[in-house]
């Protein structure tokens, strides 16, 4: 009985002490932390900036000195290429331009892109050279037989061919070249500034007078032409 009433004895300790044990912690997964996602972004290299390039005001006056009274009987021809028909700072008049037919007798030809009038103001120069006439592949003049002075009026004023090289083309007088690889900028030592070439003794014989333009690098551009009877 003695044997029996300690082993109840022995197994209700057992029991206590099982019951007061702490109970071990069931393990837990351990937090992931994700790390935060970056919304990859396009490289970004130095800020890219437009300068609009102006016209500079040209040394000396914008425009030759004027010719002077036409000789009575000689054939004079001022053109505003790209331009309607206006009065310069020197009181010379020049006539608008347009393309060349029998009736018109003078203005461009157009065999090539291009063609159409560019208008960019130009504050620091003659409304003379605030057009332009580009693309065109001539401009015809038709006058009697003889002996002419021509005169080209050249200057840059297209913000994207400022800079020297950028636009080049020939330039021909009754077939002939008169200009090879001409570059106006290069030519007027500067962006907006004119260079006037005069040719002497050019001659008609069939009563056309023709100056041909050929393309090299960019159109070829024309601001004014005059065709004087010498």
């Amino acid at each position: 009985m003695r044997t029996l009433l300690v082993c109840v004895l022995a197994m209700g300790v057992v029991a206590i002490l099982i019951g007061c044990e702490p109970t071990a912690q069931r393990p837990t997964t351990p937090e992931v932390k994700t790390p935060p996602v970056k919304t990859p972004t396009t490289p970004v290299g130095p800020a890219v900036t437009s300068t609009v390039v102006r016209a500079t005001a040209p040394k000396g006056p914008a425009l030759p000195p004027a010719a002077g009274k036409a000789v009575e009987g000689k054939t004079v021809v001022r053109v505003n290429c790209g331009g309607r028909a206006i009065t310069d700072k020197n009181g010379v008049a020049w006539s608008a331009d347009g393309a060349y037919n029998a009736n018109r007798k003078y203005g461009y030809v157009v065999s090539t892109a291009g063609g159409d009038t560019a208008s960019h103001p130009m504050d620091a120069l003659d409304p003379l050279y605030a057009n332009e006439r580009w693309g065109m592949s001539a401009y015809r003049f038709d006058v009697p037989n003889g002996k002419y002075t021509v005169r080209l009026h050249f200057t840059e004023i297209y913000d994207l061919i400022a800079k020297e090289g950028m636009r080049t083309f020939n330039v021909s007088l009754q077939g002939k070249p008169v200009l090879e690889k001409f570059d106006i900028t290069k030519d007027a030592g500067g962006f907006g500034k004119v260079t006037v070439k005069e040719f002497k003794d050019v001659d008609v014989t069939d009563g056309k007078l023709t100056i041909g333009f050929e393309k090299i690098l960019e159109f070829p551009t024309i601001q004014a032409i005059e065709v004087l009877g010498q």
